[in-house]
């Protein structure tokens, strides 16, 4: 993935997520990011259940997240497994 962050969600409104990055692991440079589904897609933003003040690992290709496994909560697992993909 071209960019991977782990950020804490600052705000989230069904249709847009807003993060404050703790860390980038590749890609970026911002200090928030914002996760917004087009018309239609709401429901990607479903995908993972973001909720306020909890921790999260994203990944992005072209601008969009991917959720399917590259993205979630920031749990044990997936902290392993981009501490693997992203070494170095």
């Amino acid at each position: 993935a071209p960019l991977a962050f782990e950020g804490v969600v600052t705000s989230s409104d069904g249709e847009a997520v807003e993060l404050e990055v703790t860390e980038w692991l590749k890609g970026g440079d911002a200090d928030s990011v914002v996760l917004e589904a087009p018309s239609g897609m709401e429901a990607l933003i479903g995908g993972v259940e973001f909720a306020e003040g909890e921790s999260y690992l994203i990944t992005a290709y072209d601008g969009t997240v991917s959720y399917c496994g590259f993205s979630g909560p920031a749990t044990a697992e997936l902290r392993a497994a981009f501490a693997e993909a992203f070494a170095g």
